[in-house]
């Protein structure tokens, strides 16, 4: 048979097979729950976790017994052996798989790793909230130290530390973002190794879903940063020029962002 990817898998609705796996997974606890001196599972727990932790080799050594030998001495043994040799054997007429292309469609993979992309923001608030938090404390700081300085445009010193503030917004905030986002993409990498390996979806629209999803953020800290710093330095205030001004942060964040982390 050949390989599924996560969405066709899905479109197939083969999703009904976990609560197959789920009712197997039950009737097996409760067989290994059936072995004297073996714990039993508590409501809630992992079943996989608890499989994991009373089948070690310490856990045969304090009770004496080995758990593969009682395995392969089990009715449960000697039905998958059957059941692996009846399945083994293709159905008459039948044919493998087969699907024109390796993965979904651009966009059908774009959207499932976007929707993905946005929980994982979602569900990671010591990262969105402190990117939040930083930009807002350095707006303040550096409100502080070039306060009405944009009223002061008489000469060209003036003017060079009016661009000096924007520099240093860039170079702070930059760098802030760099650092903060590493851990985030090193997680994230490695899941997209595993998951394209799998067939799941290409790399282009992922990297594209991952770019997309950083707009609103990225947008939201430039304008958090840009109102305070222009207020408190003491622009011009025009449309025009405020909005050039945030523009210029918002480029500037965006291209510190994860999508060329």
């Amino acid at each position: 048979m050949l390989g599924l990817t996560w969405l066709q898998i899905y479109n197939c609705r083969w999703y009904r097979l976990l609560w197959v796996l789920t009712a197997w997974w039950r009737v097996r606890v409760g067989d290994w729950e059936g072995i004297e001196g073996v714990s039993k599972i508590k409501d809630g727990y992992n079943p996989a976790t608890w499989m994991l932790e009373v089948t070690t080799s310490t856990q045969e050594l304090i009770l004496g017994v080995d758990f593969t030998e009682i395995y392969k001495n089990s009715d449960i043994y000697r039905r998958n052996k059957d059941l692996i040799k009846e399945l083994s054997q293709p159905t008459p007429g039948s044919k493998d798989l087969y699907f024109p292309t390796q993965y979904s469609q651009s966009f059908t993979q774009c959207m499932a790793c976007l929707w993905k992309q946005r929980w994982s923001y979602w569900r990671n608030p010591p990262y969105t909230a402190v990117r939040f938090f930083f930009t807002t404390f350095i707006a303040l700081m550096f409100g502080t130290m070039f306060w009405d300085l944009g009223t002061q445009r008489t000469r060209q010193q003036d003017l060079s530390n009016a661009m000096g503030s924007m520099y240093a917004a860039v170079i702070f905030l930059g760098l802030q973002i760099g650092q903060s986002v590493q851990p985030v993409v090193v997680v994230e990498r490695t899941v997209f190794y595993r998951e394209r390996a799998a067939g799941m979806y290409s790399a282009m629209p992922y990297a594209f879903a991952q770019a997309l999803v950083e707009i609103p953020y990225v947008f939201s800290q430039a304008v958090v940063y840009g109102a305070i710093v222009y207020a408190m330095i003491g622009f011009e205030w025009t449309t025009a020029k405020f909005f050039w001004y945030i523009f210029f942060l918002r480029s500037s964040a965006y291209y510190t962002s994860p999508c060329l982390a």
